[in-house]
């Protein structure tokens, strides 16, 4: 299991070797892993590291469907994670127009 130290200070060397003015960022896709989990906890406090939040694809029609549905996700997913520099939430990763999930990726932002 990576560690939230391991992952901090590799996302401080990975910036550290980057000009100063580059933008660090960092996309996770949401689910209930813990590494993911650790991951977000290690960001805290790091805000040399833009985090960009994805819905999973598998949620879309549920967050589509209902906005306390919704509230909720950004609820357990962002605001959560004080001190995290979330910068956007990614909504519908790679859905092709014929998907039976194309229909909720507009919705669901």
């Amino acid at each position: 299991m990576v560690t939230s130290e391991y992952v901090r200070n590799t996302m401080k060397t990975i910036c550290h070797l980057h000009h100063e003015s580059f933008l660090c960022a960092i996309s996770i896709a949401s689910t209930a892993s813990v590494s993911n989990q650790s991951i977000i906890q290690a960001l805290k406090g790091n805000p040399s590291i833009s985090v960009i939040e994805g819905v999973p694809n598998e949620e879309l029609p549920r967050i589509a469907g209902s906005s306390s549905t919704s509230k909720l996700w950004v609820q357990n997913n962002v605001l959560n994670y004080a001190n995290v520099n979330f910068r956007y939430i990614a909504v519908g990763n790679e859905i092709s127009p014929s998907s039976n999930l194309a229909p909720h990726d507009v919705p669901s932002i």
